[in-house]
């Protein structure tokens, strides 16, 4: 009996000390661990919330501050018709002789001249107090200005926009109307009485642009003051409309993080032409998928510390890898907006030069800016029309001008009703620096003609220039057109070698790239020829 007492004892003996020692796992090394591991969690999602929402201020606040620089070079773009006397002295004249067809040409050039080709407007008109039914204008091609935008602004807009006058005085007003944005100023007599009104519409993509380099950018707007000046979403509209967006006027040039129906939206203050407010609605799932990646990897690595809490060495080693994955992902989502940063640094160099008054190192700044959107590419699109074709080719013929300056000559002879068609892209560019660098003649002066025509069902471009080509050189043109290997090329040949297998591919081989001699005058000159079909197709894409 004794001995079976001693044996349910021990038994039971047994059970306690299993028992306690469950007991001691459970409260000394489980329950701390998982409290320990909340605890990290909480303080590393807070962590990085505060990490990306300071990111998306930082980012949102650089964009506005580029906004403000476009702003300013548009502003500055708008003065040139106060200072530069063209526009005054035109209408002089015209009331003293009344001569409209010359006031006219005048001040039409001059509009071309200066804002034509300005990366941030759209177009430009002008009006004259005294007649203002007639408008002068221009519109920009390569930002998609067309002359429908000026009827649509002539029957929809200038009524307001006249009635501002007045209030206008010398200032520089912004002025929204259903999607658009302009900024208009008065012309002043010499008595400061308004004689005329410029109104330049923006170009919304440009102006906006840096907008959308903010990190996680879903949806944007513009506000002046309070008023709408470039609408956004309806979850934009409905923050706005609640007061959870508040356009405070304490803070200048500041910015703010706000929360609102489940979605994320950031805020900067410009304190140009009153109080320019940005909102850029932001894509949550953008913004904090990395944060959820990295949080489920850490709670898998404290998980994974329960049966390897006698080896934190290589817990410590597992550790840092993850962080240097969480950094490479953050690289990876910077780097998307390299081509932004890119374009925005331009402009700042491009707005920095305008205030030195270097128009000339400005002008070539906005050309470099043109071939670098053609390069880039971001719609991805294989074809576009001939007239933005061209736009390219004028970019670089402007920088390349002021390079050779008189011993370069450039002539245009180009069918209009073909600069609707559509074109592979950066064909021209190629053949075009091809003719400048080896056009040279004996004087060292080259004279290019860049020639467009219709022959039945087929477009011609033609590029002339004074140098000729020897037999040997017509022989490496051949090798240069039809070889495979780039190897030992320069970068003009592999460029019109490119050229020529793109446009087989697309449109076969009776189409192509053809270089050789033909006579002019009384000398031999050297002609670069692109045949393509001419197709009545408008979606080529």
């Amino acid at each position: 009996m004794k001995k079976i007492r001693n044996k349910i004892f021990s038994i039971s003996n047994t059970n306690n000390k299993r028992s306690n020692m469950a007991k001691i796992i459970i409260v000394g090394w489980f329950l701390p661990l998982v409290l320990l591991t909340g605890a990290i969690l909480l303080i590393l999602s807070g962590s990085m919330n505060r990490s990306a929402r300071n990111t998306v201020k930082t980012s949102a606040q650089k964009a506005v501050e580029i906004l403000g620089m476009r702003l300013n070079d548009c502003e500055l773009a708008s003065k040139n018709a106060s200072y530069l006397p063209v526009i005054q002295n035109s209408y002089r004249t015209f009331l003293s002789d009344g001569d409209k067809k010359d006031l006219n040409e005048s001040v039409t050039t001059f509009l071309k001249q200066q804002y034509r080709y300005h990366t941030n407007l759209k177009d430009a008109v002008l009006v004259f107090t005294a007649f203002p039914e007639e408008l002068y204008y221009t519109y920009n091609n390569s930002k998609g200005g067309t002359y429908k935008d000026i009827q649509t602004f002539s029957q929809n807009t200038l009524s307001s926009i006249l009635a501002e006058s007045e209030a206008l005085d010398t200032d520089t007003r912004l002025y929204g109307d259903n999607g658009r944005i302009y900024m208009i100023r008065n012309l002043m007599d010499s008595k400061f009485h308004p004689y005329a009104m410029l109104i330049l519409e923006l170009d919304r993509a440009s102006l906006t642009e840096s907008l959308q380099s903010v990190w996680g950018y879903a949806d944007g707007a513009l506000y002046l003051q309070d008023e709408v000046l470039l609408a956004g979403g309806e979850g934009i509209t409905e923050a706005v409309a609640s007061g959870a967006i508040d356009f405070d006027t304490e803070g200048k040039n500041r910015t703010a993080y706000t929360t609102y129906g489940g979605h994320s939206y950031v805020t900067g203050c410009l304190n140009q032409y009153g109080e320019i407010h940005a909102v850029v609605e932001l894509d949550d799932g953008i913004i904090y998928a990395e944060r959820k990646t990295y949080l489920f990897f850490v709670l898998i690595l404290l998980i994974m510390l329960v049966p390897l809490l006698v080896i934190m060495r290589q817990y410590e080693q597992i550790y840092r890898e993850e962080l240097s994955l969480r950094d490479a992902r953050i690289r990876a989502l910077q780097s998307q907006i390299n081509p932004h940063f890119l374009n925005n640094t331009l402009e700042i160099i491009n707005w920095e030069a305008r205030l030195a008054e270097n128009y000339k190192i400005s002008g070539m700044i906005e050309a470099l800016s043109t071939m670098l959107s053609a390069t880039m590419n971001r719609k991805s699109e294989a074809v576009h029309t001939l007239r933005e074709e061209m736009s390219y080719v004028d970019a670089y013929l402007y920088i390349i001008e002021r390079r050779f300056g008189e011993q370069l000559r450039v002539i245009k002879e180009i069918d209009e009703s073909l600069m609707e068609q559509t074109v592979p892209r950066l064909i021209i560019q190629p053949i075009v620096e091809n003719a400048v660098d080896h056009g040279k003649d004996a004087s060292r002066q080259n004279t290019v003609v860049i020639r467009i025509s219709r022959d039945e069902d087929y477009m011609l471009i033609e590029i002339e220039n004074s140098g000729s080509l020897t037999e040997e050189e017509k022989s490496h043109i051949q090798d240069i057109l039809y070889g495979s290997d780039d190897s030992g090329l320069r970068h003009t040949s592999v460029g019109i070698r490119n050229v020529n297998s793109r446009l087989k591919l697309i449109y076969g081989e009776e189409c192509g790239l053809t270089i050789d001699n033909r006579k002019r005058d009384d000398s031999v000159c050297t002609v670069s020829t692109i045949k393509i079909t001419i197709s009545d197709k408008k979606n080529q894409r």
